[in-house]
This record gives C-alpha cells, sequence and structure tokens, in this order.
C-alpha cells in the first residue's frame, strides 16, 4: 500500500475517495482478475496434508560439564540431523524401515525422486533447543503419518550414522505425528489474500493513473436500447373546426447511460406553428367567401 499512498501525494485525499466511488466497478474488476489468478495457481497443485512431530536431541556428559557447552552441542547435533533428515542415504532408510510407504511415488529417475523427497519433508530446529520438529507433506493423510513416523525411528535408531558420538546421543520422540484435518498446502487462504490486496493496489493504481471514464472496466458494455412510442405531441383547437384536436407521433427514444436522447421524426414546434397559419389562413379565406355570398345575396335581393 505504500506505493498507492506515494502516488496520490499530488491528489488530495477527499478527491481520491470520490474517484474510487466513481470507479467502484473498475476497481472490483480488477481485484476478482488478481484473485482468479490466485485461485488458479492454488488448485493446479496438488492438496496436500501435513503430519508433524516433534524430537528431541540429548547427550550424555561426564560430571562437572558446564551448561553452556552441552546447549552448544545439542543445538549442533540437532542441526547435524535435521539436515540430514533432506539426504539421499536418509531417504532411502526411510523407504525400507518397514512401514506402509507407496515407494512408486517417488518412482522416476534420481532427479524427480529427490525433488519429491525434498517436497514431502522438512526438519527444523526449534529456537536451538536441540528439538526437532518433522513436518511431512503429502496428498494422502495416511502416507504422511507413516513416512513421519518412518522419520522418527530410522532418527530414533540409526543416528549414529550421522555423526561421531555413538551411543552417548540419544534421541527421543516428544510428540508423535498428528495430521492435519485439511490440507495445509497450498495455503488456500493466504494465496486468497494475497491475491485481493494486490488486485486492490492495482486498480488504486489503475484508476490514479487512468481516471478517464473511458478507462473504466465495466461487466457489461450497455448498448443503446431504441423504442418507439407512439406520444401526443400537442393538443390545440381547430380554428377551422372548432374543437381540440390531439395529434400524434411517432417518436424514437434512445437510452444512453446518461442521458436520454429523443429524437423526433418532425419538429414540433415548427410544424404546429406551420399548422396553425395554415389554418388561420383557411378560416380568413373561409370569411372572405363568405363575406363575397353574403354580398352578392344582399345585392340580389336589393335589386
Amino acid at each position: 500500500m505504500a506505493c498507492c499512498s506515494q502516488l496520490i501525494t499530488n491528489m488530495e485525499f477527499r478527491d481520491f475517495l470520490l474517484l474510487i466511488g466513481r470507479k467502484k466497478q473498475t476497481i472490483f474488476l480488477i481485484a476478482m482478475f488478481f484473485l482468479a489468478i490466485a485461485a488458479v495457481f492454488t488448485f493446479v497443485q496438488p492438496l496436500k496434508y501435513e503430519a508433524k512431530s516433534q524430537l528431541l536431541v540429548i547427550q550424555d556428559y561426564r560430571a562437572g560439564t558446564d551448561s553452556y557447552t552441552i546447549s552448544k552441542s545439542n543445538e549442533f547435533l540437532s542441526n547435524i540431523l535435521a539436515r540430514v533428515v533432506k539426504s539421499d542415504s536418509f531417504f532411502f532408510e526411510v523407504i525400507n524401515s518397514g512401514f506402509d510407504i507407496n515407494k512408486n511415488y517417488y518412482s522416476g529417475d534420481e532427479r524427480n525422486r529427490v525433488k519429491a523427497w525434498d517436497d514431502t519433508v522438512e526438519a527444523n530446529v526449534v529456537n536451538d533447543s536441540g528439538i526437532i520438529q518433522i513436518s511431512v507433506y503429502h496428498k494422502d493423510g495416511w502416507q504422511a503419518k507413516q513416512i513421519a513416523e518412518a522419520i522418527n525411528y530410522v532418527l530414533k535408531t540409526k543416528n549414529s550414522n550421522y555423526h561421531g558420538a555413538g551411543n552417548d546421543v540419544k534421541v527421543k520422540i516428544i510428540g508423535n505425528p498428528i495430521i492435519s484435518k485439511w490440507p495445509v498446502k497450498p495455503n488456500i487462504a493466504l494465496n486468497i489474500v494475497l491475491g485481493l490486496v494486490f488486485g486492490f493496489m492495482v486498480g488504486f493504481i489503475y484508476i490514479y493513473l487512468f481516471p478517464e471514464e473511458h478507462y473504466d472496466l465495466k461487466f457489461f458494455l450497455k448498448k443503446n436500447k431504441n423504442r418507439q412510442e407512439l406520444r401526443y405531441v400537442n393538443n390545440f383547437v381547430n380554428p377551422v373546426y372548432g374543437f381540440k384536436e390531439r395529434e400524434k407521433e411517432e417518436v424514437i427514444i434512445y437510452d444512453n447511460e446518461d442521458k436520454e436522447v429523443e429524437n423526433k421524426t418532425i419538429n414540433q414546434e415548427d410544424r404546429i406553428k406551420k399548422e396553425l397559419a395554415d389554418n388561420v389562413e383557411k378560416v380568413n379565406n373561409n370569411n372572405k367567401d363568405n363575406d363575397y355570398i353574403i354580398s352578392g345575396n344582399i345585392k340580389n335581393l336589393i335589386n
């Protein structure tokens, strides 16, 4: 979010909030795009369960050995054993330990086998305390537990193969393997949150750089909807016949996003004015004809 804050230093914060309000749909679409990418990235990977256990490395010392030396020695040994777990020789010890492990899972050439084992096992020393935490990841929860138990067994019974202290070093299991109820790899919740956060950040940057309306992103392009309506466009008194007429006119209406434009087939005002003028002229002509007829009749009566 620091990059977004830096970008809006030249823009009033209130203006930027108003811009966000106007561009909500654009921001939402960009966020959904990155969310979709995160979802695809997440679910193309196999879902794996975790079996977690803990072991304690202890060493026998002669009386009078200072505690600092003991602590540093246990730390050294636990780090060695944690690194040994990833080795090829340790892998074969685990596979041949007699536990119910699917060996076909690690089939293929040496490179694929090493990579599969590296993706399966993690071993970490807890705060330099001499405690090793073993995490095993597998698509099958039962297989994860079997592999974890085999690792614990090899570390407990054959740890002397990987250090020079002989039988003075002992490994005790202080936490048996526990299988997770749900897949833990990939981290679905974390990936979704990161996708949304990154998407909103890109959305804010986008509307800042392209605030113009024609750069807006929309779900659907709104089409013009044309409809024909028959409307009564004028009410006027016909001066010839002396009663009100209501004329009908076909009107085409265009629905746009911001305004409605009415395009009338005939200019209403000019047409009405012309018709009124024509009607007045007709009345005048009729009156002249009537006057002529009346005057003629009067002359005939006189004669």
